[in-house]
């Protein structure tokens, strides 16, 4: 399931600047411009220190973050209809930074408006032109200007005063594969291709790597070996471990072409998960559903994302790991509690895993609302206009691994 997809207007979008000076970005004497910036500098660097706290460090050891301003793009935001009938319009300044955290080379996109600023993607070890290959990943950061629409005409909660909590979910899978040697070495080959094996697919990696977190398989694996790193480095480990993906693609009932390993749906995954005594559910829906979502992550289980812009296209990836936002405490309980980002475990090794914001309502639908039910004459499988992905699934998982207290 891959193939390079055409992102000229993203990167329009997202790279126009290209390594300035951040004076040439930013203009100094705008005093709101500079402000903003500032800002996002800032909520970027709390960010980053959030996550490690969460990991279980404390400030004293957190790592130092590095960020070098990489563009700056102007979101204009629609706000009211004059009485004229002309649409009275607004701004606000969305930074991408390219970061260096811990010797690894990764991005950042945020924006720093007064009361509503806020992280929109946030990843160490990857570089935003690497939407161009994976799918997912394009998804998710093309969406964020929306989302950043989004924000800014709904920033009742924010502006009311009343008091926000927020809540991270630390990434619960500890191993980050993807759909190479080793992982591949035992997938079958007809000797047709450029390379020795098939790819072990993105559907049988994304639930590998899953099912290496439960630890629950009818076959005994040393699961303690396959975890102590992220990746599979020591040779002795490469047999079982190309045995076990082999075995879920198997139980999952791939096609395999030279371009790529998967499966028409989660069709057959939902199937075999059940099969080895999981709780699942599937839903084969055009939008993610949040609550499902924060119910998974609260209670430490994870959640499968496919979708695909039609035959043989697309990618699947792991939701392990979410941002909630909340009112309420301890003594009344949480209200109103809202999902602002997502970590994405996308089984390209530990490129691009990270942390993306995800929209309310809608979570796949472009401005247009272009949707599968037929309603919309946009929606069209080769329309630039239609959904990115029309054919989405996604299995939620339901297992007793405890849940996370909010407070």
């Amino acid at each position: 399931m891959k193939r390079i997809f055409k992102l000229i207007l993203l990167l329009s979008i997202f790279c126009g600047c290209n390594k300035n000076d951040e004076e040439t970005i930013v203009d100094n004497t705008n005093t709101e411009d500079m402000s903003e910036y500032k800002r996002a500098k800032d909520l970027i660097c709390q960010f980053s220190e959030r996550i490690d706290k969460e990991k279980g460090g404390t400030r004293s050891n957190t790592l130092q973050i590095t960020l070098s301003l990489a563009g700056k793009k102007a979101i204009v935001i629609p706000k009211m209809i004059t009485r004229a009938g002309e649409v009275s319009t607004d701004s606000v300044n969305m930074f991408v930074f390219d970061t260096e955290k811990d010797g690894k080379l990764g991005f950042a996109i945020a924006t720093g408006k007064a009361e509503v600023g806020r992280v929109y993607a946030y990843v160490e070890n990857g570089m935003l032109s690497d939407t161009i290959e994976n799918e997912g990943m394009a998804y998710l950061v093309g969406q964020i200007p929306d989302i950043i629409r989004q924000d800014q005409l709904n920033s009742s909660l924010t502006r009311s005063g009343e008091q926000r909590t927020t809540h991270v979910s630390i990434p619960l899978v500890k191993t980050e594969w993807n759909q190479h040697y080793p992982y591949n070495a035992q997938m079958p080959t007809n000797g047709k291709c450029s390379m020795s094996y098939y790819y072990a697919g993105c559907i049988p990696i994304a639930v590998a790597q899953a099912i290496t977190y439960y630890r629950k398989c009818p076959i005994a694996y040393d699961w303690d070996a396959f975890t102590v790193n992220t990746g599979v480095y020591d040779t002795n480990l490469i047999a079982p471990v190309s045995q076990f993906v082999r075995k879920v693609a198997d139980g999952i009932k791939v096609s395999y072409r030279c371009d790529g390993t998967g499966t028409k749906n989660l069709g057959s995954t939902n199937d075999f998960l059940k099969g080895w005594g999981y709780n699942v559910e599937r839903h084969k829906t055009n939008d993610v559903d949040k609550n499902l979502l924060y119910q998974c992550l609260i209670t430490k289980n994870v959640v499968v994302f496919v979708g695909k812009k039609k035959k043989g296209t697309g990618h699947a990836w792991l939701v392990d790991g979410g941002v909630f936002e909340y009112s309420g405490n301890a003594m009344i309980g949480c209200t109103n509690i809202q999902v602002q980002a997502i970590h994405c475990n996308f089984g390209w090794n530990t490129s691009n895993n990270g942390w993306y914001a995800i929209k309310d309502g809608a979570y796949n639908r472009p401005v247009d609302n272009a949707s599968q039910d037929g309603n919309n004459p946009t929606n069209d499988k080769n329309s630039p206009n239609g959904n990115y992905y029309t054919d989405n699934d996604y299995i939620y998982f339901h297992e007793a691994m405890g849940t996370e207290i909010l407070w």
